[in-house]
């Protein structure tokens, strides 16, 4: 019997070590946290041109252009969903228009939001553009 189990554990540890591979890949795959980056050229207004950064946490978010803060705020995520609550800067959204929801997908180092409820044109136009991970 000794044989069996001591052939059997190999393929325990290597079901083991396929497992933890997967939970690792679930959790690279994840949205937050990380730091994302795009780029926009020929956007109506032009303020929107530029270099922009998104950055994602567990419960918030940075917009960048550039080196400079445009919006901050809180974000909800749920399964591949996220929801942007705008709170400040001067990208920001206000009133009715400053909350937004998204659905999300990541393919390697690429990251694809789709609105799916998103009043505010400027938001949209910034984060319905691929970005890609940085950090």
């Amino acid at each position: 019997m000794r044989g069996i189990t001591l052939a059997c554990a190999p393929l325990a540890v290597a079901a083991a070590f396929l497992a933890a591979g997967g939970a690792l890949a679930a959790r690279s795959a994840s949205i937050a946290p990380h730091v994302y980056s795009t780029k926009i050229a020929r956007a109506t207004p032009a303020v929107l041109n530029g270099t922009w950064r998104l950055t994602v946490k567990q419960t918030t978010f940075t917009v960048a252009k550039g080196a400079a803060l445009a919006v901050t705020g809180s974000v909800t995520i749920a399964g591949t969903r996220i929801t942007f609550h705008d709170v400040a800067g001067p990208f920001s959204c206000r009133g009715a228009q400053a909350t937004g929801v998204y659905s999300w997908r990541i393919a390697g180092t690429k990251l694809a939001l789709t609105a799916v409820r998103e009043p505010c044109g400027g938001r949209r136009t910034i984060l319905t553009k691929p970005f890609t991970r940085v950090l």
